[in-house]
């Protein structure tokens, strides 16, 4: 046998590399396809661009094991309504062996996350999302732009302009004016904040929660604001 010929370079035809991206968390709660159609209609409406194409986990943890869900079903369905579900998230046997049946990653169920119940956003003690430095944009973030903290908090210095959108796997601090959207939390971290000196958004979300601008109450419109989440509740506090 001949030895292969020596060559200098060795040829990569493909790479990989790690990505942080942000990913929905479709936690089901009933075996009702018609109902749940229906609520996520009127969800996309409300937010098109926040679950188009967005790759989906399907929460089956409070889901009960004698439900009679078919899990295809509800893939096809989520796919029609422009969600791409890749995995599954359960403690359960039989939705494990369910899911992996049809083709969905398994993902590691959650943890829950103590939180505490005061009402009052002062007292209540906030775990940082990240020990890393924090990304501080100073220019404003025009419409268009996507300015993304992957593993830190983001600090904007100016305003996000509508169209604008700013996500970070932990707090958002805009010392502006927020026309834009903002999600915060972005891994899954609902304890997460945002906060910005006059709110006029389009779209806040922590964690998966969201709120779109016509769910906003016209108290908290143009003022000062805290947002944070509470027993999986998004709360707006004005400062």
């Amino acid at each position: 046998m001949q030895p292969e010929p020596h060559t200098a370079t060795k040829a990569h035809h493909f790479s990989i590399k790690g990505a942080l991206a942000p990913i929905t968390v479709f936690e089901v709660l009933s075996d009702d396809l018609e109902a749940m159609d229906k609520q996520l209609r009127n969800q996309v409406k409300q937010a098109p661009l926040l679950l188009k194409n967005a790759p989906t986990i399907l929460d089956f943890s409070k889901l009960p094991e004698l439900s009679e869900l078919c899990i295809g079903d509800l893939i096809q369905l989520l796919k029609v309504r422009g969600l791409s579900p890749v995995g599954f998230r359960s403690s359960q046997p039989k939705w494990v062996t369910l899911a992996k049946h049809c083709g969905l990653v398994e993902y590691p169920v959650r943890r829950a996350q103590q939180v505490s119940e005061q009402s009052n956003s002062a007292s209540v003690t906030r775990i940082p999302a990240a020990n890393r430095r924090p990304l501080v944009i100073t220019q404003p973030v025009r419409s268009g732009q996507r300015v993304v903290a992957p593993d830190s908090d983001l600090i904007i210095m100016n305003s996000v302009g509508a169209g604008a959108e700013v996500l970070a796997s932990g707090n958002i601090h805009i010392y502006g004016t927020l026309r834009g959207r903002a999600l915060a939390g972005i891994h899954g971290n609902d304890q997460c904040q945002i906060f910005c000196q006059q709110l006029e958004a389009e779209l806040l979300a922590i964690a998966g929660q969201y709120k779109v601008s016509e769910d906003i109450d016209t108290q908290y419109w143009k003022a000062q604001a805290h947002i944070y989440l509470t027993e999986g509740r998004l709360i707006i506090h004005q400062l």
